[in-house]
């Protein structure tokens, strides 16, 4: 019996590197979408600013974050 994740795989296997590239794409905007709505489930007092730059620090991780956006 095959399991979900071995029909994903076949799937997979047949699509083009196109449609794959546009499901990854799918799946850092769905990433993104779920950050942000923690974050501001989080901290409703932020404002856009604010919760963009922690986005950023997320993705980015603490170090690199404040190597490129230290002020």
């Amino acid at each position: 019996m095959k399991k979900g994740k071995d029909f994903q795989i076949e799937i997979l296997k047949k699509m083009k590197g196109e449609e794959k590239i546009k499901i990854s794409f799918q799946l850092i905007e769905l990433q993104h979408n779920l950050i942000l709505a923690g974050i501001k489930n989080l901290h409703p007092e932020y404002d856009n600013e604010k919760i963009e730059l922690t986005l950023k620090k997320i993705l980015l991780g603490k170090e690199l974050f404040e190597k490129v956006y230290k002020k």
